[in-house]
């Protein structure tokens, strides 16, 4: 799994690539957990944050990757952030639909 984080004022773009299983979870946890601890160290309020996960590269999810997105969707939801998924693939649209993550994730085509 390869992270590629992005910051556009108080909007981060993480394009990934590569599986997100047990080996790509903790890649990208690193990741979440830093724009997330950043972010408490922040004198001023970010008053919009948001998070958009771009899969255009990413072609398998395990357990442990939805893992990963639920924790992420619990943290945002709790600071008031938006987290959207885009660029879902097939077989990645698949799995999140099969396991109910359609319904309580942001999904942009």
């Amino acid at each position: 799994m390869e992270v590629n984080v992005q910051m556009n004022g108080g909007a981060y773009l993480l394009d990934l690539s590569g599986k997100l299983d047990g080996v790509g979870e903790p890649v990208l946890q690193k990741y979440i957990d830093s724009i997330f601890e950043g972010e408490e160290g922040k004198e001023s309020k970010i008053s919009a944050a948001s998070i958009c996960i771009n899969f255009q590269e990413v072609d398998f999810v395990s357990s442990a990757g939805l893992r990963v997105l639920l924790r992420t969707a619990k943290i945002a939801e709790k600071r008031g952030w938006d987290l959207t998924l885009k660029n879902l693939n097939d077989s990645v649209r698949m799995v999140l639909d099969m396991t109910g993550f359609m319904r309580i994730m942001k999904i942009e085509e």
